[in-house]
């Protein structure tokens, strides 16, 4: 389980370096087989690593806990920013969240997420969590 986001990280240094278009094309494929698995292993956020070099992390598994904010409901489902780990005046992070379920969370909620991180998205290469699961803490 735990191996697909070590494999992520090798595989994007990879589609980043000075490699061939051959072997970038077949690392697209392998990070796009981790994306869609089922079988992972959901972890803490490197949260100084993916500031400083989110492209690396595109495609691990994070588990992430905080305070729901800025929540929009779609038809297609639900987005909001998760301040990770909120103590009440402080945070580490701030991760957008998709979830497909339309009513997840709510302003304020206390929130504990599993998702993919994901980035490139939309004309502004938007990064954001893809969340396969969203519990509501206590």
């Amino acid at each position: 389980k735990g191996d697909l986001n070590r494999a992520a990280i090798i595989l994007n240094r990879i589609t980043e370096s000075n490699s061939s278009q051959v072997v970038k094309e077949k690392c697209e494929f392998l990070i796009r087989f981790i994306i869609d698995s089922d079988d992972r292993e959901y972890v803490a956020p490197d949260i100084k690593g993916i500031q400083e070099k989110p492209w690396l992390y595109r495609g691990v598994a994070l588990d992430l806990s905080g305070r729901a904010a800025n929540v929009k409901h779609f038809e297609t489902g639900t987005g909001f920013t998760i301040m990770v780990d909120y103590d009440g005046k402080n945070f580490r992070w701030i991760a957008r969240v998709f979830t497909k379920k339309t009513d997840a969370v709510e302003n304020g909620e206390d929130v504990n997420v599993k998702g993919v991180y994901i980035t490139g998205i939309g004309e502004d290469k938007t990064a954001y969590v893809s969340s396969a699961r969203i519990k509501k803490l206590p």
